[in-house]
């Protein structure tokens, strides 16, 4: 299924195909564990790591419109069915770009906000 993975160090939001498992979901965010973070009415949901603030220094923090905090690491976005199975989300790619910011550290305690700029595809 599609999903979109939100990578602060690189400021990109990219599509990926996600197999519906969880240990996808640890490979593509980098994670041993993870939780979800709910961001609108249509099940769609962003999964973090979950320990991305207990590794020390993070310098890697992006917020998404509807969720009120903050998030570190990468973010796997997905859609959830009513069984609670992951689905392709209802928000797109263009969604996320106008709704996603990257916050970078600049000196401790004061953030710069950078928002994801959309990237085009070059076929030769």
């Amino acid at each position: 299924m599609r999903a979109y993975l939100i990578d602060p160090k690189t400021f990109t939001i990219s599509e990926v195909e996600h197999d519906g498992s969880v240990e996808d979901i640890y490979r593509l965010i980098k994670a041993d564990r993870f939780d979800a973070a709910r961001f609108n009415d249509t099940g769609d949901a962003v999964f973090i790591d979950d320990d991305g603030l207990g590794k020390g220094p993070r310098w890697d923090f992006f917020q998404i419109s509807g969720f009120p905090h903050p998030l570190a690491g990468r973010g796997l976005v997905l859609g959830c069915d009513e069984n609670g199975d992951s689905t392709t989300p209802t928000v797109t790619r263009e969604w996320l770009l106008e709704h996603v910011a990257f916050l970078v550290c600049v000196e401790p305690g004061v953030f710069a906000v950078i928002r994801p700029m959309p990237c085009c595809e070059v076929r030769l």
